[in-house]
């Protein structure tokens, strides 16, 4: 699984060049840097800023020349190589980010940032040793960073640590209560740890934060299925299936959920349908259960 340097993973949406220019204002400031440029050919901030336009607009091959061009005016600006690194990483070149964020850390080692964004670049490499290294040290340098908390916990998840993992999202839902995605990722450890009503504790929170959840109603029709509530299970499948009607594992579930409520026309229904989306184990059950 890829974790954006634009976080999605789960999970979350975290820029490091946000603000909230429209994407016409942005292109007119590219317009504008461009014609500085043409008049001084060396003029540092321009393409600077220009780069940072580019990358707002997701333009990341574009705003890398411009951060190369301004590395290339002066070799120690610290801000070049941090944000090169950043679009490296969003265009998948990991490498080349770790590269570009281990001068930014040689320039500037009191800067938090970098060393939370290669920490994101090892994730993506595998290295989740190195990541959890570096998310230590951001969180050494800024104790309240909620991003690195919340990207430590995932590490974390991966590695199987899930009462730790869930220490990290606490203390990133401290720092922001409308953290969503910390509620619902905070959820899917304590299901790991099959504690169940306190995992749905926290998908109803992500949910009021986000009605469109997706993933919080289908894993907490999961957990509302293993204590055995299987109204709201099918509820809230049904609910995950409204959001996403082509994910072909809610039909399979709620097909599960229907037959232990004994409902098993219903319950083939769904399977036949998951069988149509793909779903590798629903033929088999149809086989088994269904005329």
């Amino acid at each position: 699984m890829k974790h954006s340097f634009i976080i999605i993973l789960s999970v979350i949406s975290i820029n490091f060049f946000a603000q909230t220019n429209p994407e016409d204002s942005l292109k007119t400031a590219i317009q504008n840097y461009t014609k500085a440029i043409a008049s001084n050919p060396k003029n540092l901030n321009a393409y600077f800023h220009r780069g940072l336009s580019k990358g707002l607009l997701d333009d990341y091959k574009g705003a890398i020349e411009d951060f190369t061009k301004v590395i290339e005016l002066d070799p120690k600006d610290t801000s070049a190589y941090y944000n090169r690194g950043f679009c490296k990483g969003n265009i998948e070149d990991y490498q080349g980010a770790i590269t570009d964020l281990n001068k930014a850390i040689e320039l500037d080692p009191k800067d938090p940032a970098p060393y939370y964004y290669r920490g994101l670049a090892k994730v993506n490499l595998e290295d989740n040793k190195g990541a959890m290294l570096d998310y230590n040290k951001a969180i050494e340098l800024d104790a309240k960073y909620e991003e690195v908390y919340f990207s430590r916990g995932l590490c974390k998840s991966i590695s199987a640590d899930y009462q730790g993992a869930i220490k990290d999202y606490s203390k990133t839902i401290e720092l922001n209560p409308k953290f969503v995605d910390s509620y619902y990722n905070r959820g899917l450890s304590k299901s790991k740890l099959k504690e169940y009503k306190s995992a749905i504790q926290d998908y109803n929170k992500a949910i009021e934060l986000d009605a469109e959840h997706v993933g919080a109603y289908f894993h907490r029709g999961l957990c509302e299925n293993m204590l055995a509530d299987y109204t709201n299970a099918i509820k809230d499948y049904t609910k995950a299936i409204d959001l996403n009607p082509k994910d072909a594992l809610s039909y399979f579930n709620r097909g599960n959920a229907k037959q232990k409520a004994g409902d098993n026309q219903g319950a083939c229904s769904d399977w036949k349908k998951a069988d149509e989306l793909g779903d590798t184990e629903a033929k088999e059950v149809i086989t088994k259960n269904c005329k």
